[in-house]
């Protein structure tokens, strides 16, 4: 006998999508499983812009970042002379996910965002690898962006392919918190710098004197009287702590409860703290590390 009612055939119509929904996935789990394994690839950005430009014309473009960050590419008019129309895809994207399979120059900190530049014929899509003349890039930073930085020593970078190299003409103005530099290729590029001198980092550098920076520079020597045979010199006491923590936080070190000297954990997440000029008793020390979100 027929049924005629509605939630009856309903039931069959959704029943009969749920064979075929489940037959399909087992059929791409099959395939999957005989195939042995299933690679996947995940991309992380901040900010993702594709445009079509018109290469006989200038052409400016800005990428926003979340943290107030940005990128700026300046393109000009004839920058291929055959005069094709491109496709221009740009993104900003974590350090982590760069300098994972990139590691940077020795001695190096880099900024925490990274920019990606590619550019493809709209004719049949094959890539550009280099413009007949030269584009202008612009990377503005925050002050968040470069802890642990001398900032003063900010430099474009450009990934070859095989290593990392400083552009040139690259200059930065500390005081709009911009590093600008020009290319000719494209892909990964990034800002770089050394590492902020610190009292505690076992250089004495900067504007470190004895008075300000004991730990690195020594204690002050004072004006001694006259006369009188050969004295006996003190031994100079110091402890020095080193380990790991996650890479450009900032590490302190405290005795009895006071900070002694703080440093930069660098690139491979090695840090060192040096503390000199101790007499003889007992001390207690402890280690945190800080990131720039103030989290310890």
């Amino acid at each position: 006998m027929q049924n005629s009612n509605p939630k009856f055939k309903n039931f069959i119509f959704i029943g009969i999508i749920f064979i075929f929904a489940f037959f399909s996935f087992y059929l791409v789990f099959e395939n999957a499983r005989a195939s042995g394994t299933a690679n996947f690839q995940i991309e992380i950005f901040y900010a993702k812009e594709t445009h079509q430009i018109d290469t006989t014309q200038t052409f400016t473009e800005t990428l926003s970042n979340p943290n107030g960050s940005s990128f700026d590419i300046n393109l000009p008019a004839d920058v291929l002379t055959s005069g094709e129309e491109i496709e221009l895809t740009m993104y900003s994207t974590p350090e982590e996910s760069v300098t994972t399979n990139k590691p940077l120059p020795s001695g190096k900190l880099a900024s925490d965002i990274f920019y990606n530049i590619s550019f493809t014929k709209v004719s049949d899509g094959s890539t550009i690898s280099s413009f007949n003349k030269a584009v202008t890039l612009t990377f503005y930073y925050t002050d968040s962006d470069i802890n642990g930085i001398n900032e003063s020593t900010l430099t474009a970078y450009h990934w070859n392919n095989s290593a990392w190299t400083a552009l040139n003409d690259s200059t930065v103005d500390t005081s709009l918190n911009k590093v600008t530099a020009t290319t000719q290729q494209f892909g990964d590029f990034g800002i770089f710098g050394d590492v902020s001198p610190s009292c505690g980092d076992g250089s004495c550098n900067g504007s470190e004197t004895c008075s300000s920076c004991p730990t690195d520079c020594g204690n002050c020597s004072g004006n001694g009287g006259g006369g009188g045979g050969g004295g006996i010199t003190t031994p100079v006491t110091s402890v020095t702590f080193s380990g790991r923590a996650y890479p450009k936080s900032t590490i302190s070190l405290l005795k009895d409860a006071q900070i002694a000297a703080t440093t930069i954990a660098d690139a491979n997440a090695n840090f060192s703290l040096n503390i000199s000029g101790l007499s003889g008793g007992n001390y207690i020390f402890s280690v945190y590390s800080e990131d720039n979100k103030g989290n310890r």
